[in-house]
């Protein structure tokens, strides 16, 4: 469903390193001064924030501060050529866990990679054998705190540190769980303990 550009914001959600400093940004797409998404199309709302962003001369890219940009993308939009228009050192894929992964999922992967895009994987919870590929090309990945006890957690951090990969936390909601990260040694961080919500400016 489309929506009118005037309702349209980018929420740019802070990823801190291990010296707490932001790093990069998130480009969450928001709906008037909701704080939280309301999203029927995913590809569609990357478009969106792609022209927000992106569009216009790209002078929505103040938001970023001269910092990368995580750009949402499902399998609609990976295949699509939007994506390859966009400045590659400026911007992180940040593949949706609703991507199934398949071989032509991980050749254009391996194409968007040789064109200079930074690949991470959203929303793991397990080392499943499908993923195995995409551990290979991808940057970063993302680990879902929320999915995991503690047990499970240090399994996945074990299992994650066999690629060449950083890992970010993602959805740190206390001072205790940002503590737990450290200590496993995550490099990037993001969540509500850092940085609560706040209804998304206009770009």
């Amino acid at each position: 469903m489309s929506m009118k550009s005037c309702d349209i914001r980018v929420s740019p959600q802070p990823i801190r390193n291990r010296q707490c400093r932001v790093a990069a940004f998130e480009l969450l797409h928001r709906r008037g001064n909701a704080i939280a998404a309301q999203i029927s199309d995913d590809a569609l709302a990357t478009d969106e924030v792609i022209n927000l962003v992106y569009g216009n001369g790209g002078h929505g890219q103040q938001v970023l501060r001269g910092l990368p940009g995580f750009i949402n993308v499902d399998a609609e939009m990976l295949f699509s050529s939007r994506i390859e228009s966009l400045p590659c050192w400026r911007v992180v894929l940040e593949l949706l866990e609703t991507v199934e992964v398949d071989e032509r999922v991980i050749c254009r992967c391996a194409e968007l990679k040789r064109r200079g895009f930074h690949l991470a994987l959203d929303d793991v919870c397990d080392c499943q054998d499908e993923y195995t590929p995409l551990f290979d090309l991808a940057d970063i990945v993302k680990v879902d705190l929320l999915s995991l006890d503690d047990e499970n957690l240090e399994e996945l951090v074990r299992a994650l540190r066999k690629f060449p990969l950083q890992l970010l936390a993602e959805k740190v909601d206390s001072s205790q769980c940002a503590q737990r990260c450290m200590d496993l040694q995550f490099d990037l961080f993001q969540g509500y303990h850092f940085d609560p919500p706040i209804p998304a400016p206009s770009i």
